[in-house]
């Protein structure tokens, strides 16, 4: 049963929330800081989000996170919907 269907805007709501600066670069929601392991640089991004799927990832191998919005909100107590926070 899937109760979280993926929205574009849960994307970006999750960057604002989290306070972190992005860009949106093809199909991607770039950020630059990733919010598990605080990493940044200013050459180029390493944590992003997809705009098609909602799964996300970080590409510093000492952090490597990844997985999906529903991820996200467990992680970080970001509200996907009421039917979506009671299930998750």
């Amino acid at each position: 049963m899937n109760i979280y269907t993926f929205n574009v805007d849960d994307a970006y709501r999750f960057a604002r929330e989290q306070n972190i600066p992005t860009r949106t670069h093809g199909n991607e929601l770039q950020f630059s800081v990733c919010p598990y392991c605080h990493q940044q640089t200013t050459k180029k991004y390493k944590f992003a989000i997809s705009l098609q799927t909602g799964a996300f990832n970080c590409l510093r191998a000492s952090c490597g996170a990844k997985g999906n919005m529903t991820t996200l909100a467990k992680d970080f107590g970001f509200s996907l919907g009421r039917d979506a926070d009671e299930y998750y």
